[in-house]
């Protein structure tokens, strides 16, 4: 019995390329491959033994994992140069809003402290 809790080698790095493929960890297979740009990225495998499901996926896979990569480094541009105190995201609208209440209820007891100490 292995804890799954854990890191353990799966494969050398130059045993990982673009191409899906399935490797065994603990006893699961799992789906792996390279984005292009080099990250290695790892799926649980639903249908293994399915090559030709597993090769007609492999672009449709690959090319999602690049997209959602590419939207995140706009985002990471963005807040880098930002020009606002804050993102406006729909997806950041429950943060802004709760900082904003905070910030509110901050600045209200600060003017009923201020009103005390006169």
């Amino acid at each position: 019995m292995f804890s799954k809790n854990a890191w353990y080698v799966a494969a050398w790095d130059h045993e990982i390329t673009r191409d899906l493929q399935q490797i065994m960890v603990l006893g699961e297979k799992i789906c792996v491959f390279r984005s292009e740009a080099g990250e290695l990225v790892g799926l649980e495998d639903v249908r293994p033994d399915d090559e030709e499901l597993s090769k007609m996926m492999s672009e449709d896979v690959q090319h999602a994992f690049e997209e959602d990569r590419d939207v995140l480094n706009e985002v990471q541009i963005g807040m880098a140069n930002k020009t606002s105190p804050h993102i406006n995201l729909p997806t950041d609208g429950g943060q802004l809003r709760f900082h904003r209440q905070l910030q509110a209820m901050i600045n209200e007891e600060q003017q009923v402290d201020r009103q005390m100490a006169e």
